[in-house]
């Protein structure tokens, strides 16, 4: 079977969280395996009101699903959202960060692609953040790295 889950991690994205839902969900009710796929938002600790939000969405979006958890940053909670979707059964997995940068638009092209490939990675040549964003995401530069024994 074909059973997405779009796994998402949220922090203190109340101000665009109902945006990028609306934008994603489309894509899971075209993908939804009948009724079986899932948009999985998974709000790690947020401050604001986040998960409020979610859950209210959950009352009008069947296929959405709103978890909580204790703040434990991106890579933990993205790890949570993989373990939770493999428990029910997905046959396949999408990452995407809920902070509307990814176009859902473009979600085709991968999914095209899953029959041929055991894993597709996707990334954005042109970031679309601000200078200090960029600045902060950039790794040092290698001679800068050093090796302690």
């Amino acid at each position: 079977m074909d059973k997405l889950y779009i796994v998402m991690p949220a922090y203190n994205e109340a101000e665009t969280i109902g945006n990028t839902i609306n934008d994603w969900y489309p894509v899971i009710e075209k993908y939804s395996a009948n009724g079986e796929s899932r948009l999985l938002v998974i709000d790690d600790g947020s401050k604001d009101n986040t998960y409020h939000i979610l859950c209210e969405m959950t009352k009008h979006f069947p296929l959405l699903r709103a978890i909580t958890k204790k703040n434990e940053g991106h890579g933990a909670t993205l790890l949570y959202g993989y373990h939770y979707a493999i428990q029910q059964g997905a046959d396949y997995i999408f990452q995407t960060d809920s902070d509307g940068q990814t176009n859902p638009e473009e979600f085709h092209v991968f999914w095209n692609k899953r029959h041929s490939y055991d894993m597709v990675i996707g990334y954005r040549n042109k970031r679309q953040d601000g200078l200090a964003r960029i600045l902060v995401t950039k790794p040092p530069c290698p001679h800068t790295w050093h090796h302690h024994k």
